[in-house]
């Protein structure tokens, strides 16, 4: 049982790493323009609003 789990996580990772390789190359142009770090950037920041409210909400 638990040389399936290796293989499984062995595989796993080896998709997840390929991919990652992949889509990194093919992103790379659309990734180099500021105008898309910006909307990358305000995107995270808005997420972490929305989750600091929502515990502040749930805090009290």
């Amino acid at each position: 049982m638990a040389g399936a789990f290796a293989l499984g996580a062995a595989n796993g990772s080896l998709v997840w790493f390929s991919a990652l390789a992949l889509g990194g190359a093919k992103l790379a142009p659309w990734l180099s323009r500021p105008s898309i770090w910006r909307l990358i950037d305000i995107s995270v920041a808005a997420m972490m609003i929305f989750i600091s409210v929502q515990l502040l909400m749930n805090a009290f």
